[in-house]
């Protein structure tokens, strides 16, 4: 089962180019119900995963150290304990489509392959879903810094 966006989505601002960090913010909750996205990537693996932004494939290699397994294993660990936001984003490059991603953040151990309160900084996770590719965009997986 595809993910599917919670039916009271608003629409994106105008120019999301211009817009403040507080103006890209999505009221109301996760844009994505978590049990069907956790479901979608376990069932689909690593082919669940397309990276939006050249930053975010980069930071999952080179700052995180993680290949997609450690991607797939953080995925289904989450827990909306972890869900922080939720905000309009764009992709890599001339982009001009906005996705509604949801950011979540949380401790974990890729060697233990579970949730790691004790990790120092947690990972910080946004994600949308793509209906026409059938993928789950990464536009950011990095430490969190906050």
């Amino acid at each position: 089962m595809k993910p599917t966006r919670r039916e009271n989505l608003p629409q994106p601002p105008e120019d999301l180019r211009n817009c403040t960090d507080a103006d890209r913010k999505i009221d109301g909750g996760a844009v994505y119900d978590l049990g069907q996205v956790k479901q979608y990537a376990k069932a689909a693996g690593k082919a669940a995963f397309n990276f939006a932004t050249i930053k975010a494939e980069s930071d999952l290699r080179t700052e995180l150290g993680w290949s997609l397994d450690d991607l797939l294993g953080f995925f289904q660990l989450l827990d909306r304990r972890h869900y922080r936001c939720s905000e309009w984003c764009f992709g890599s490059g001339k982009a001009t489509v906005a996705y509604p991603a949801d950011v979540y953040v949380m401790g974990y151990s890729r060697f233990r392959r579970e949730e790691w309160p004790q990790q120092n900084p947690w990972n910080y996770l946004k994600f949308s879903f793509s209906e026409k590719a059938g993928t789950l965009e990464i536009f950011s997986i990095h430490p969190s810094d906050a």
